[in-house]
């Protein structure tokens, strides 16, 4: 048992010296590949925004949880309408007097003219102001070899490079040359898994492939080999070292009582 321990940790530390090599130099890199984008003839990467050329997106669609804010002038004067609206899962906000009405999928504009409709069953000529309090529903993920993986609020200024830094950067245990960008839902009909050159990125401040973050993007960090190998031959041998040890304790046992 004890030899079968020692082979164990002897193996696992092997590979955890290993595990970094090839993702903090250049070594690694020679052999690493990235896999082209899906359907390349039909998505095009050269339109893809980058780090410097960057695009604004649509106007602004409201989902849950969204928060609001709103503002209505000339209402009934014992029921003002001012304040933050939460967008609730089933997409309506909550009007106090003049009742929930549903705002999921509109606008800005769509919503202020939707509550002047229903303010207008309640006195003449309403005008309503509308703005975003807080920005919940657009989201991007970071998953992976980073120090902080998860779900992040999407602003519409982000690039991967800020996606890592904002995820607290990457462990040791990354493979640098396997990083990239998958894009779930694209315009022009296919997936879309876009490489990621870190190392031209950090090194050589090269935006090629520093490419700009959209709603529903997931920034993958793979792991190494080496970090992967350690993790399965862990899992293999923990089971087999618990039977031996088990084997080992009834060994012990019966022999005591015999000897007793």
């Amino acid at each position: 048992m004890r030899a079968g321990l020692q082979i164990h940790r002897w193996v696992l530390a092997l590979l955890t010296a290993v595990m970094p090599l090839g993702s903090t130099g250049c070594m690694k890199c020679l052999f690493c590949y990235h896999k082209p984008c899906q359907a390349m003839d039909v998505c095009k990467t050269d339109s893809i925004p980058r780090e410097l050329d960057k695009i604004t997106g649509p106007e602004y669609t409201v989902e849950p949880p969204d928060i609001i804010y709103v503002e209505a002038l000339n209402t009934l004067p014992t029921q003002p309408l001012v304040g933050e609206k939460l967008v609730r899962p089933d997409g309506t906000i909550n009007l106090g007097f003049y009742g929930d009405l549903h705002v999921a999928g509109l606008t800005l504009s769509e919503i202020e003219g939707k509550i002047e409709d229903r303010l207008k069953h309640y006195v003449k000529n309403p005008r309503v102001h509308i703005d975003m309090a807080a920005f919940n529903s657009k989201v991007f993920y970071v998953v992976g070899q980073v120090m902080q993986p998860g779900r992040l609020p999407y602003t519409g200024n982000e690039t991967v490079l800020d996606a890592i830094m904002l995820s607290g950067g990457l462990t040791n245990y990354t493979n640098k040359c396997d990083i990239r960008l998958v894009r779930p839902t694209p315009e022009c009909g296919c997936d879309i898994v876009l490489p990621v050159d870190y190392a031209a990125i950090i090194n050589c401040g090269d935006t090629t492939t520093n490419y700009q973050i959209l709603p529903g993007d997931r920034v993958v960090v793979p792991s190494t080999v080496g970090f992967e190998a350690a993790v399965w031959l862990d899992n293999f041998l923990t089971p087999i070292e618990r039977i031996i040890g088990v084997s080992y304790l009834g060994r012990f046992a019966f022999g005591s009582w015999n000897t007793n």
